[in-house]
Parts: C-alpha cells; sequence; structure tokens
C-alpha cells in the first residue's frame, strides 16, 4: 500500500563517498551528480541517468557583503552580471 505524504530522511552523510557506500551497505538510495557517482561507485551499485523530461536544480551563490577580503570580492566581480536580483 502507498504511503501518503514525504518520504522521511533517514540519513544524512557529509559527501558522495559516504553517501555512496551507505547504498552499497543496502541502507537507501541517493541522486547525486553523474560524474561523482560514477567515479566512486563502489561494487554492486548500479548508476543510471534520468530519462527526459532531466531533474534540473538552481544554483547560487553565497558571500557575506562588505567581508573585507579581496579574494571575495574578486570572484564576485565578474559573477554580478550572472547574477539575480539580490535576496535573502
Amino acid at each position: 500500500m502507498p504511503t501518503e505524504g514525504p518520504v522521511p530522511l533517514v540519513l544524512e552523510q557529509p559527501d558522495a563517498e559516504h553517501i555512496l557506500r551507505e547504498v552499497a551497505g543496502r541502507v537507501g538510495i541517493a541522486v547525486l551528480d553523474e560524474h561523482r557517482a560514477r567515479k566512486l561507485c563502489p561494487p554492486g551499485v548500479r548508476v543510471r541517468r534520468f530519462v527526459e523530461p532531466v531533474p534540473t536544480t538552481t544554483l547560487v551563490v553565497a558571500w557575506r557583503p562588505r567581508a573585507g577580503h579581496a579574494s571575495v570580492d574578486r570572484f564576485i566581480e565578474p559573477c554580478r552580471e550572472h547574477l539575480g536580483p539580490v535576496g535573502r
């Protein structure tokens, strides 16, 4: 009988290697970027691409304005033309 509502997250891991280790240990499934999943894939774990329409995600840049770090400013400045409106 199908459950209703979201399936609870049971386990979190700090990185793809740990996640795939849990999958190999039959703890669950994972959605990862293909390159990393294929590179780190342990024996017995299958990696498959999604078919069209492929899921997408929105990436963001996060930084502290006026943090006083020249390296942050040098990174952010060329990004500005591609950044959307200022959010939280």
